[in-house]
């Protein structure tokens, strides 16, 4: 990052919106990331469809690096159900992350996906700049995409089925 660090959870990569192609100010070497090209900016990453399991809970949970300015940037998570019914927007930054930064630090972000056990959905995760002005952040990082379910245990024993008490899956982008 400016700073010489590392935007990485999980190495040796994560997923960015920004530009890769921007020179160091002063001589530094290393990875001098924004997202300002002079234009309104934006990119989707979509998941491959995924069951997400019939459990008592069922969450996702991400690592995001957000260097974006506070009032236009937008980032959403949409899930995209695979029965033909609308994408619903199950995260905005807006909401979570008024500032548009996380302090110069991965933070981990949650999100509820029980209401969806049991179906097939995608994941769609978005990020649109929607001006040309107060681009010059470091753009968005994320990383450790991950579904996390717990079982219900009293039902469980009740129908005599195998679950295990914790699973998690990665997501891949």
């Amino acid at each position: 990052g400016k700073d010489g660090g590392a935007r990485v959870t999980s190495p040796p990569k994560s997923a960015y919106f920004g530009r890769t192609d921007v020179a160091c100010p002063d001589g530094q070497t290393g990875f001098c990331g924004t997202f300002d090209n002079g234009k309104v900016v934006g990119a989707e990453m979509k998941t491959q469809p995924f069951q997400v399991p019939k459990s008592a809970k069922a969450e996702l949970n991400f690592q995001l690096f957000m260097d974006v300015g506070p009032s236009f940037d937008a980032l959403t998570v949409a899930v995209l159900p695979q029965n033909g019914k609308p994408a619903e927007v199950v995260w905005k930054r807006e909401d979570k992350l008024p500032s548009g930064s996380t302090g110069g630090k991965f933070v981990q972000q949650k999100l509820d996906l029980t209401k969806y056990a049991g179906q097939t959905i995608a994941l769609r995760i978005g990020f649109d700049s929607q001006t040309t002005s107060d681009n010059g952040g470091e753009g968005v990082f994320i990383d450790d995409v991950e579904l996390r379910s717990t079982c219900n245990v009293a039902r469980m024993y009740a129908r005599h089925t195998a679950c295990s008490l914790a699973e998690s899956h990665r997501v891949a982008m």
